[in-house]
């Protein structure tokens, strides 16, 4: 009789141990999950004031806003189809077109819109990847840039 509450500890500990080792192994699995959630600051090459982004991640889907200085004017810029798979983040904005002739700022032409579709990789507090941006919605003058965000606070 004695040997079986022995059995039974050593099942329980067994258990008990197993769970801890799963347990330990899926915390270890969250902190290599990618969580783009937070502000983060974007730089473009050759531009010292880039934009700021405030990224939420909800399941997913990104949402967020970018705001960026247009003149004198801050704008807030909804984020469109964001999207986190794996380590990579997409997502688009839309504005008013903004138009420099010989690098004097022109007012801006609502006639014309903007569409910016933004692709990177994200890795610990660092975002690198590309943007396109489509002036005239026709994809006949798309051009790309390069673009960086460091993340400033989760």
């Amino acid at each position: 009789m004695k040997l079986i509450p022995r059995i039974c500890v050593a099942a329980f500990a067994l258990t008990l141990a197993t769970t801890g080792l799963a347990l330990r192994v899926g915390a270890a699995d969250d902190k290599l999950a990618v969580n783009p959630t937070g502000t983060w600051k974007v730089t473009f090459p050759n531009q010292t004031n880039g934009p700021t982004l405030k990224l939420k991640l909800e399941g997913n889907k990104l949402t967020g806003t970018m705001s960026r200085q247009a003149g004198s004017k801050l704008e807030q810029l909804a984020l469109e189809d964001g999207k986190l798979k794996g380590d990579e983040v997409s997502f688009a904005t839309r504005h008013f077109a903004t138009v420099y002739i010989k690098n004097v700022l022109q007012p801006t032409d609502t006639n014309q819109v903007t569409l910016s579709t933004y692709r990177g990789k994200i890795s610990g507090d660092i975002i690198k990847g590309k943007v396109e941006k489509d002036t005239r919605g026709t994809f006949a003058n798309v051009r790309t840039q390069d673009w960086e965000a460091k993340r400033l606070n989760k």
